[in-house]
């Protein structure tokens, strides 16, 4: 008995923590982070996968390289603000018998305002070969819960950011089509920490005597996990565009990755009598990352005035399971997700007043692919409405600036965790020691871009 607890807790402490390495609290459905051009936010990323402002849009598609000439250096920031109020929160034990778990059954805003830095550089080889670099960071967040959060089992700080360099290259086959790769290098580091409820674990446990349980009650004997971590992976993008005289259409494909990331557990304030179910090491986890299909447009209706669009699909169905395995022999533990596939659709429009400014707009919906039954603490995540407006600004034919403000409407989410989902049993649950959790998010998200581009 005392192997499945430690099977059941282990799970709780480290499959989750590292299944939120991934699952964060991200600005775009999931975890995808669309903060990448402060440019192309003005309009909501509407065309983006078509390119044309600027050389920002190599994240999205590295063909749209093909549709400038010279040399290019942009760089800038998102600051991005996302906010997160939990309430009417609810949180009980697996068995009745341990009661409910104590904290206030509200929380303050628990998310963390994040900058995510993006530079990209373009050097023509050729009219025809373009060669770029790009840095991004396509995963960021913060959250962070008080120790007395009722959810503190399932989540009390979460810090997370990858870094993206990828060498771009593009080739323009004709006047028309452009094709082109890239090449990315990811790196992620990551802090989690979560409470454990040691004496639940202690006074479930027939094995442990009854003389040792005396005194103990119920969150008695709370500690920490805490998962640091992070793992290089490599991945790669295709896309291609086509310009006619007013239509310009772009089509772009980010490969699914297979990721595996290493970390350390480090436990804190586990009870004597535990210490041998709970030692720090190492551990890794296994999963896939979703491809990413996306297709945009830009058409100019006028000299001065333009419209865009955008659809993607991401394909987050690839992500059925977490799977964790031990580096001290514990049998590997598998975590059922399930998610779903979503799609993000935008429109915008561009209107040049003067040679030197342009303004845009644009609105998006952003479809989560986390359901009630998956969302967490960690993951507020649910459906998103953007609005989102930006211009630009030339100060010389070589020098410009870029800005944009998007505010995104999240809808209220609901959380229902089972300490003991259906299908499972106590011995076999990764919450079975978390407990339920209940109670409502209330999110919206703001985020400011700027950026300066040159070119020479």
């Amino acid at each position: 008995m005392l192997v499945r607890l430690r099977k059941s807790i282990l799970a709780p402490a480290i499959v989750f923590s590292l299944l939120t390495l991934f699952t964060v609290q991200g600005f775009s459905s999931g975890f995808q982070l669309r903060e990448q051009s402060p440019s192309y936010q003005g309009n909501a990323f509407a065309g983006v996968t078509a390119g044309g402002y600027d050389i920002s849009s190599m994240y999205f598609n590295p063909a749209t390289m093909g549709l400038f000439s010279g040399n290019q250096i942009a760089a800038g920031f998102s600051f991005v603000q996302p906010v997160a109020v939990f309430s009417n929160g609810t949180a009980t034990r697996f068995n009745p018998a341990f009661g409910s778990i104590s904290g206030p059954n509200s929380h303050p805003d628990a998310g963390h305002d994040v900058p995510l830095p993006a530079m990209y550089a373009m050097y023509s080889v050729s009219d025809k070969f373009k060669f770029g670099i790009s840095l991004n960071v396509p995963f960021g967040m913060g959250t962070e819960y008080k120790s007395d959060f009722i959810g503190r089992y399932h989540a009390l700080k979460s810090d997370l950011m990858t870094i993206d360099m990828a060498t771009n290259v593009a080739y323009r086959l004709t006047s028309d089509w452009s094709v082109g790769a890239a090449l990315i290098a990811r790196k992620a580091k990551a802090e989690l920490t979560n409470a454990v409820d040691f004496a639940t674990i202690i006074l479930a446990n027939p094995l442990i005597p009854a003389a040792a349980k005396a005194g103990i009650t119920p969150g008695s004997l709370d500690g920490t996990a805490a998962l640091e971590g992070g793992k290089w992976a490599m991945g790669y993008k295709l896309g291609t565009t086509y310009q006619a005289k007013k239509f310009r259409i772009g089509l772009a494909y980010h490969a699914a990755m297979k990721a595996t990331l290493e970390g350390t557990i480090d436990y804190k304030s586990v009870p004597s009598i535990l210490a041998s179910s709970f030692k720090n090491g190492d551990a890794t986890a296994e999963m896939s990352l979703p491809y990413t299909v996306s297709t945009g447009f830009n058409y100019d209706v006028t000299g001065k005035f333009s419209i865009q669009g955008e659809l993607a699909r991401t394909g987050w169905n690839t992500f059925k399971e977490l799977r964790v395995k031990f580096k001290t022999g514990q049998a590997d533990v598998v975590t059922e997700e399930n998610w779903k596939d979503t799609w993000f659709y935008s429109a915008g429009f561009t209107f040049k007043p003067t040679q030197a400014w342009s303004v845009r707009a644009g609105a998006a919906f952003d479809q989560s692919a986390v359901d009630n039954s998956n969302r967490t603490p960690r993951i507020p995540d649910a459906d998103r409405t953007w609005i989102s407006g930006g211009a630009s600004y030339a100060i010389s034919k070589a020098f410009s600036i870029d800005m944009a403000f998007t505010h995104i409407f999240v809808k209220d989410s609901i959380l229902a965790l089972k300490a003991i989902p259906d299908g499972t049993t106590a011995a076999t649950s990764n919450n079975t020691f978390r407990g339920n959790l209940n109670g409502d998010f209330q999110n919206h998200i703001n985020i400011l871009a700027l950026q300066a581009r040159y070119s020479f």
